[in-house]
C-alpha cells in the first residue's frame, strides 16, 4: 500500500466513523505533521478521498479538512457515465428500476410503524397537481421515500442512483404530458394505500404492473427519442 493510500485509509475509517460525516480533520500542515508524510502524498491522499465524496477542502477562516456525507449524486453521475459506456437504454434502466421499486413497495408496506406507512399517501397528495417540473422531482423522491419506509439503506441507493438517472435522458419529457402525470400519480396513490394498510402482497403487485407499463411505454418509442 503506497504512503497516499495509507493516509487516505486512516482517514477514510475515522471519517466513516462519525454519523453525521461533518469531521473536522484540521489543516494540511497539523495533518503533515501527524502522519509525518510528504506534502504531495497528503495531497494525493487528499484526492483520493475527494474522489469518493467523503471528504471536502474549506477555505477562509474556518479552512481545513472536513469529512463529509457522500450523497448519490456524485454516484448517479459516475453511474451515468459507467452505463452509457455500455450502451444501456432507458427501457433497460426503468425495467431494472422497477424491480427494485417493487421490492421498496412489498418492504414498506410491511414496516411496522403506521405512522410511517402513512407518509407515502401524504406524499402522494402533496404531489397531485404540481407542474412537469415538479413532477419529475417527485418521481424521484417517490422511490427513495418507499426506500426509506423499506429501511434499506442499499435499497435507498439504487433507488436514488437509478431515479437519478431519470434526470439524464433526453426522452424525460416524454414522460411528463399531463396525461402521464395524471396517471403516474393515480398509480402512486393505488400503491401507497397499499402500503398505508399494510398490504404487502398488493403493493408490489401493483408497483410491478405500474413499472411495466411504463416499460413497455418506452420500448414502443422511437428509438431517436431514447438518447442520452
Amino acid at each position: 500500500m503506497s504512503t497516499a493510500s495509507a493516509v487516505a485509509h486512516v482517514l477514510r475509517e475515522e471519517i466513516l466513523s462519525r454519523q453525521d460525516g461533518d469531521l473536522y480533520l484540521g489543516q494540511e500542515d497539523e495533518l503533515l505533521a501527524r502522519f509525518g508524510v510528504s506534502r504531495p502524498s497528503l495531497r494525493q491522499a487528499v484526492r483520493l478521498l475527494q474522489a469518493e465524496g467523503i471528504l471536502t477542502v474549506r477555505r477562509g477562516h474556518h479552512g481545513g479538512l472536513y469529512g463529509q456525507r457522500p450523497d448519490a449524486a456524485g454516484v448517479a453521475h459516475v453511474a451515468s457515465v459507467f452505463l452509457r459506456t455500455r450502451r444501456a437504454s432507458l427501457a433497460d434502466i426503468s425495467a431494472t428500476y422497477t424491480l427494485i421499486t417493487t421490492e421498496c413497495a412489498r418492504l414498506a408496506a410491511l414496516n411496522p410503524d403506521g405512522v410511517e406507512r402513512r407518509r407515502l399517501l401524504t406524499f402522494v397528495e402533496q404531489a397531485v397537481g404540481g407542474n412537469q417540473r415538479d413532477h419529475a422531482r417527485a418521481r424521484v423522491q417517490w422511490g427513495i421515500l418507499l426506500a426509506e419506509l423499506a429501511r434499506s439503506p442499499t435499497l435507498q441507493l439504487f433507488e436514488d442512483v437509478l431515479g437519478s438517472l431519470s434526470r439524464y435522458p433526453t426522452s424525460r419529457p416524454l414522460l411528463l404530458d399531463p396525461d402521464s402525470i395524471a396517471l403516474a400519480c393515480e398509480q402512486w396513490r393505488q400503491v401507497a394505500e397499499a402500503v398505508r394498510d399494510g398490504d404487502a402482497d398488493t403493493a408490489a403487485a401493483l408497483s410491478r404492473a405500474h413499472g411495466d407499463a411504463r416499460v413497455r411505454y418506452i420500448r414502443d418509442l422511437p428509438e431517436d427519442l431514447l438518447g442520452w
